[in-house]
């Protein structure tokens, strides 16, 4: 099967829909498909590259509204034949051309939604609405299936509950052989070799909600001092954030590590007694970290507002609390460190649930949806 990726980024740009795209590629390859990726060149110019026998063709692009528009998308589509097309949400323009390409060759084709449809920030919220009404809305009515991440996004979404008889859930994977611990002299070297570490990575962003663990430190280094909050990732909030643990008097207690390379993020989570992923809205659509972490086997705690919740509800990893709520973050970071036993078996346990999360397992769901829709448009 000839299988088109349209993700607007890809790798070297790094992200959560960026590494599931590679990850699904490599393993939709090791099951005897053909797969190319169709890009943006944002963050790497070549035309033309090949990461791991996956195809990566990029075509030039600006940024509008954070998302890319290329004018030579469409003629470069016109190139390929493949026999079944997989678009990625939420960066319009890929998926609007995507999507006319497919009905114009009479190409089925998948919307991958990593979230619920797009919104911005004050007056230009405007933009947004009209493209889902008309562009968002349009894409999904013609798909031939729908795949999101978690199930919890689709009575929040004014578009998934109309299509919700063509929608299938599929979690995202995890790499059971890249995450897991090593061995490492960080800990020393950051002078923290007596320190209980809880662990954030990801962008530096308003619905990270990274605010509400900064405040959660305050009662967390009261009942246990020797507690430390890595914060590793870059974002716009990155001024704000600072300035929040200055004013709560937090600098000795919370390190601000910037963007850490992937090998030197393992190292990070080995030396982890914690991980927290405070989002609290499913504009976290997944939250491939915590799976990260779980692998990791360093208990995670999430809230029950971003999508991966979903997924510990299922599989009883019993560390999720309530959104937008610092005393629970705090309360569950403070059981958890105080008690070595109970922290080492929720750890070992999260690791066990993620070999139902392999990306092996979860490349065959993917499959199967794409057998589905090529036999329905024959």
């Amino acid at each position: 099967m000839k299988i088109l990726q349209m993700p607007a980024y890809f790798l070297p740009c790094k992200g959560g829909i960026e590494y599931a795209v590679y990850y699904l590629s490599k393993g939709l390859i090791k099951l005897g498909n053909e797969v190319k990726v169709i890009t943006s060149k944002i963050g790497y110019g070549k035309s033309r590259s090949r990461i791991d026998n996956i195809k990566v063709r990029r075509t030039s692009a600006f940024t509008f509204l954070k998302s890319p528009i290329s004018l030579t998308l469409l003629p470069r589509l016109f190139k390929e034949k493949p026999d079944v097309i997989h678009l990625h949400y939420p960066h319009p323009f890929f998926i609007d051309i995507g999507a006319f390409f497919a009905r114009l060759r009479g190409i089925p084709y998948v919307v991958h939604s990593h979230g619920n449809e797009i919104s911005l920030p004050g007056w230009k919220n405007i933009f947004a609405k009209i493209y889902n009404m008309i562009f968002f809305n349009h894409a999904l009515n013609h798909a031939n299936a729908i795949i999101t991440n978690t199930s919890k996004v689709i009575p929040q979404s004014k578009y998934f509950k109309k299509y919700k008889d063509k929608i299938y859930t599929i979690p995202h994977g995890i790499d059971l052989d890249r995450f897991t611990k090593k061995e490492t002299e960080l800990k020393s070297q950051l002078g923290l070799d007596d320190c209980k570490i809880i662990m954030f990575t990801g962008a530096l962003r308003q619905y990270k909600g990274l605010n509400y663990l900064i405040d959660a430190m305050k009662s967390v280094v009261e009942k246990v001092p020797e507690a430390r909050l890595i914060i590793i990732g870059k974002g716009d909030m990155e001024k704000e954030l600072y300035a929040l643990v200055k004013k709560l008097k937090l600098e000795k207690y919370v390190m601000f590590q910037g963007f850490i390379d992937q090998e030197k993020l393992l190292e990070f989570y080995s030396i982890a007694d914690l991980f927290v992923l405070p989002s609290p809205t499913i504009e976290e659509s997944f939250g491939m970290v915590a799976f990260e972490a779980c692998a990791m086997e360093v208990p995670a705690i999430v809230t029950n507002g971003c999508g991966v919740s979903e997924i510990f509800e299922r599989e009883k990893i019993d560390t999720i609390v309530e959104p937008r709520n610092p005393e629970a973050i705090a309360s569950k970071c403070i059981i958890l460190l105080n008690n070595d036993k109970l922290r080492k078996h929720i750890g070992k346990f999260a690791r066990k649930k993620m070999e139902f999360y392999s990306w092996d397992i979860i490349t065959k769901q993917y499959q199967e949806v794409y057998d589905k829709v090529i036999k329905w448009k024959q």
